[in-house]
């Protein structure tokens, strides 16, 4: 049940920022900067740093810049996010279950979870 949950929670943020016209990239980072400060008070869940990282992946497929560095266009990379980010946040949960408390397991997590979704 807790993983069907988090499952609906991460295809909602996909639906809400892949419908939303314009992203703001540097809102995103003022996030992971505020995610990162909370984590130095106290422990986050798993699913939130997923959470914000799928909004980042999402932004990175908006990002022409990314793009030309990797082997998709803008819709095929989108398309490997929202196909792929419900595997890759069932198999990290499973890594991570509970709550993260430092900084460091944060960005592990950021990293493989857009490692997971992003086209190379």
């Amino acid at each position: 049940m807790k993983l069907l949950l988090i499952l609906l929670a991460c295809a909602a943020y996909y639906y809400h920022f892949h419908h939303t016209k314009s992203s703001d990239p540097q809102n995103t980072d003022q996030k992971v900067a505020q995610l990162y400060k909370e984590l130095k008070v106290a422990p986050v869940p798993a699913t939130k740093i997923i959470e914000l990282f799928l909004q980042k992946s999402i932004e990175a497929c908006k990002d022409s810049s990314f793009l030309s560095h990797v082997s998709a266009n803008q819709q095929q990379c989108l398309e490997k996010v929202s196909s792929f980010s419900d595997m890759c946040t069932r198999r990290i949960v499973h890594d991570y279950p509970g709550e993260i408390s430092t900084v460091n397991t944060a960005k592990r997590i950021a990293h493989r979870f857009m490692d997971c979704v992003l086209p190379t």
